[in-house]
């Protein structure tokens, strides 16, 4: 498992603080493989600063973000990968509410 330090800013650099954000995992290839347990998704929220700490399992497959508005998950358009990491990993991230 690695921790990944998300920061999530706006387009004139101001924080995005308490939003809540759903990390995905998807299929290698975005493929179906029966074989390949698909990590269980992760709710975080921001804190004041438009930080938040998570923990992933690190894979080969993409993950994707996704905003949380009440019981609906906005789309986001950022796929990224987890690496195996003992220390913390940064992941500055540029919201734009459209």
């Amino acid at each position: 498992m690695t921790s990944v330090i998300f920061t999530l800013t706006g387009l004139n650099g101001e924080v995005i603080p308490y939003t809540q954000f759903k990390v995905e995992a998807a299929a290698p290839d975005g493929v179906y493989d029966p074989e390949y347990v698909v990590p269980s998704p992760v709710t975080f929220t921001t804190d004041g600063l438009g930080q938040a700490t998570v923990t992933l399992a690190a894979t080969s497959a993409p993950y994707f973000i996704a905003r949380r508005t009440g019981s609906v998950d906005d789309c986001i358009a950022y796929k990224f990968f987890v690496p195996a990491s003992p220390s913390p990993v940064a992941a500055n991230l540029l919201y734009v509410d459209l």
